[in-house]
């Protein structure tokens, strides 16, 4: 209904005029809270957060999310209190349904396959290659991103010595298909794609794809990755 502008099954249930205003945060001060809603806590959201979802908690370790950008609803149903109140939070339980439904969500890709940085607390999750350059070069790339931003992080790096790292561009925060060029010295021995997340939330992930190196009069040069943890997938 909420996603139907207020209609269900053809039917008008609320005005539109008060799906706004439920949708609509009122205390910005304190918390995005709406009537009814919270927005964009990735606390319970997980990977489903976004500037345009909202959702809420139930005492018995309930929540519902809703994410307009892509018309999903996850709803967990449980009963923490049972046979005891003295119980943990069910938020890791939350993040967890979060991330399964955000992952069956496929992301449109610039081709067949890409490389996806995955899902994990306290990651740090790195595809590698090595260079041999004789000159500067140019990298480009392909990025889409659903990172927490501020908290979470993708890194491209480069090591002149494979043991200290130059960060040559930084990204937080949600970000569609877009291409990115960095400058690479060619003192470089090293260059790689770097996923740091914290304790808690993870966004929907980080995909790269059309790796390029070119050197500065336009040849091609060969990459060959080397993945911790990175995969390559089709969604």
């Amino acid at each position: 209904m909420f996603l139907n502008d207020g209609r269900y099954g053809g039917k008008r249930i609320l005005q539109e005029e008060t799906v706004d205003l439920m949708l609509e945060s009122h205390i910005p001060e304190l918390a995005d809270q709406g009537l009814g809603f919270e927005f964009d806590r990735g606390s319970f959201m997980g990977a489903l957060s976004s500037e345009s979802t909202f959702g809420h908690t139930g005492f018995t370790g309930t929540s519902l999310v809703v994410n307009q950008d892509n018309d999903t609803i996850a709803i967990l149903l449980t009963n923490r209190v049972h046979p005891s109140r003295d119980t943990t939070s069910t938020h890791v339980a939350r993040r967890a349904l979060a991330e399964q439904v955000a992952d069956a969500i496929p992301v449109s890709m610039p081709s067949d396959e890409a490389w996806f940085s995955g899902y994990g607390d306290h990651a740090e999750y790195e595809l590698t290659a090595d260079l041999n350059l004789t000159e500067d070069a140019i990298l480009t790339f392909d990025t889409w991103h659903r990172i927490e931003e501020g908290y979470d992080f993708g890194y491209v790096e480069y090591s002149e010595d494979g043991n200290d790292w130059m960060t040559a561009h930084e990204l937080t925060g949600d970000e569609n298909w877009h291409e990115i060029e960095i400058e690479v010295p060619k003192t470089a021995q090293n260059i790689r794609f770097t996923y740091e997340t914290d304790a808690l939330v993870n966004g929907r992930g980080w995909y790269i794809d059309n790796t390029q190196l070119y050197s500065l009069d336009g040849e091609s040069i060969d990459l060959n990755w080397t993945s911790n943890d990175w995969i390559k997938r089709s969604y």
